[in-house]
C-alpha cells in the first residue's frame, strides 16, 4: 500500500500544477459561395466525452470555460480490457450528501478510499461487484476538498469531491446497489443540466442559421479559438417529392412526417466481390447481392458501416450521400418509426406492397408512407450473401461501440421494425439518405 500513497500524493502534486485556465469559444458563420459572414441563429455544443450538452444563441454565440485536467490518476488506462469507469460525484459541491456512479466491466474487487486533501484517510469501501452499474452514496460535513480513489488489482480511477457545508459529522461510503442492465454508453449522472468540460474532452459544435443547413465540428480545445462554419445556402429551389441526380443515377424522395428521405436503396460505387473487405482507399466501394450488378440495380448496394461513413464516426455525417443529404441516425430512424406509428405496425407502413420483390406473404405491406423498403438481403462476417427478397437490413449512422453500430430490420414476415445495436460494422447493409 505505500506504493498506492505515493500515487496519491503524486496527484495531489498535479493539482498545483494544472491550475484552471479560463478558455474561451466563439462561433462565426460564412457563406460557402459568397465567403461573406453571416449571423448565426444558434449552435448546439456537446461533449461526446462526459456525455452532457448546452445550446448558445445570438449571431457569434460564444461559450465560455474553466478548463482544468480531469481529476482521475489513473486515466491512461481507461481502455485497459477490464477497466472500469468512474463517473464525476453529483451535485458537486454538496452539501451532506453526494452520489457516485460506478460502472464494473467484469466481476471483481473494488477498493474505494476517501482522503483529505492532507492524504489522510476518511473512509473507506472494499467488496466483489459484479459486472455492471453501482452506485453509492458519500456523506461528509464541512468546507473541505476531499479525492475519492477507487482501484482493483490492474487500474485505478480518482475523483476530486468538494464538501460545502453542514452535515453528517462522520465521513461514510455507503454502496446502495447494482444496476446489471444499464449499458456502459448510458452512464451519465442525473444531474445533467451543467455543461462539464474538462482538458482533453471531445466536443461536437453544430451551427445554425436561417436559410443554410447546419454545419458540425468536432474538436477537443486547450485554448481559446473562434470557429468559423462554412454554411452552405439551403437549395430553395428542391422540393422534397422532386428527384435527385447523384453519380448517374436518380433518386425519388419522399416527405415523411417532416423528414425527406430517398425513396431507394443508395447504389454508389465500385462494386467489389463479397469475399474482399471494403477499404479506406479513397473509392467508394459496393457489394452487390451473388456478385451481380443486376441485383444493385433492383436492390440497391451493400455497404459496411465504416465505407457508408466515409471512415468518419460522427452520427448524421454526409458519408456516401450526396451534399445536402446525410446518412440517417439512430434517432432520425426512430423519428420515422413514431411518426408511422411505432416500431410494432411502421414496417408494413415502410415496406413496397406486394410480392414483387418480396417473398410471400409480406406480411402488413401496404407502403402507405412511400419509403418503399426493398428486401436486398446483407453481406455476412463471412462474405456470403443472404436473405435477399426476405429481409431488409438498413444501417443508421449511429455507433454502439468501435465495432458495433445500430441498425434497423424489416421482414416479409411481420410488420415491425427491429431496432438493433448488436450489428458489426463489417456487415453488408443497405443506406438510405434523408435531407440535411
Amino acid at each position: 500500500m505505500k506504493k498506492f500513497y505515493l500515487i496519491v500524493f503524486f496527484f495531489f502534486g498535479l493539482i498545483s500544477v494544472f491550475s484552471q485556465t479560463p478558455i474561451t469559444l466563439t462561433f462565426m458563420g460564412k457563406d460557402s459561395v459568397t465567403q461573406n459572414l453571416i449571423s448565426l441563429d444558434s449552435v448546439y455544443v456537446k461533449n461526446l466525452t462526459e456525455n452532457c450538452d448546452t445550446l448558445l444563441y445570438g449571431p457569434v454565440p460564444v461559450l465560455s470555460l474553466i478548463a482544468t485536467w480531469p481529476v482521475g490518476i489513473g486515466e491512461i488506462n481507461a481502455n485497459s480490457s477490464g477497466a472500469f469507469i468512474l463517473k464525476q460525484n453529483y451535485p458537486n459541491p454538496f452539501q451532506g450528501s453526494t452520489f457516485v456512479n460506478i460502472y464494473r466491466e467484469y466481476r471483481g474487487a473494488l477498493n474505494l478510499i476517501l482522503f483529505d486533501e492532507l492524504g489522510t484517510k476518511l473512509a473507506e469501501y472494499h467488496n466483489e461487484f459484479e459486472k455492471g452499474f453501482h452506485s453509492f452514496v458519500i456523506s461528509s460535513s464541512g468546507n473541505k476538498v476531499m479525492i475519492l480513489v477507487v482501484f482493483d488489482d490492474k487500474n485505478n480511477r480518482s475523483i476530486k469531491i468538494i464538501s460545502a457545508g453542514p452535515g453528517n459529522e462522520s465521513n461514510t461510503i455507503q454502496y446502495l446497489g447494482h444496476a446489471p442492465n444499464v449499458e456502459k454508453s448510458n452512464l451519465k449522472n442525473p444531474d445533467n443540466s451543467d455543461f462539464i468540460f474538462y482538458l482533453g474532452n471531445q466536443l461536437m459544435y453544430t451551427a445554425y442559421a436561417n436559410g443554410y443547413y447546419n454545419n458540425t465540428k468536432l474538436d477537443d480545445p486547450t485554448t481559446s479559438t473562434t470557429y468559423i462554419f462554412n454554411m452552405i445556402p439551403i437549395n430553395t429551389s428542391f422540393v422534397c417529392g422532386d428527384v435527385v441526380s447523384y453519380e448517374g443515377k436518380t433518386y425519388n424522395t419522399v416527405l415523411i412526417g417532416t423528414q425527406c428521405w430517398f425513396k431507394e436503396n443508395l447504389n454508389v460505387g465500385t462494386r467489389i466481390n463479397g469475399s474482399q473487405d471494403q477499404l479506406d482507399n479513397g473509392i467508394k466501394e459496393k457489394y452487390c447481392y451473388n456478385d451481380l450488378e443486376s441485383n444493385c440495380d433492383v436492390y440497391g448496394g451493400l455497404y459496411q458501416w465504416n465505407e457508408m461513413m466515409q471512415y468518419s464516426t460522427t452520427p448524421g455525417i454526409q458519408g456516401i450521400c450526396p451534399t445536402e443529404w446525410h446518412l440517417a441516425t439512430d434517432e432520425e430512424w426512430t423519428t420515422l418509426t413514431d411518426y408511422l406509428g411505432g416500431e410494432n405496425v411502421a414496417g408494413g407502413k415502410m415496406k413496397e406492397a406486394g410480392t414483387a420483390h418480396w417473398s410471400s406473404p409480406n406480411t402488413g405491406a401496404t407502403n402507405s408512407s412511400g419509403f418503399t423498403a426493398l428486401p436486398g438481403g446483407s453481406r455476412n462476417d463471412l462474405g456470403n450473401f443472404v436473405n435477399l427478397i426476405d429481409v431488409a437490413n438498413f444501417w443508421s449512422s449511429t455507433e454502439t461501440s468501435s465495432t458495433n453500430a445500430w441498425g434497423r430490420t424489416l421482414f416479409s414476415s411481420g410488420e415491425f421494425v427491429g431496432r438493433y445495436n448488436f450489428y458489426i460494422k463489417i456487415l453488408g447493409f443497405s443506406a438510405r439518405c434523408v435531407q440535411d
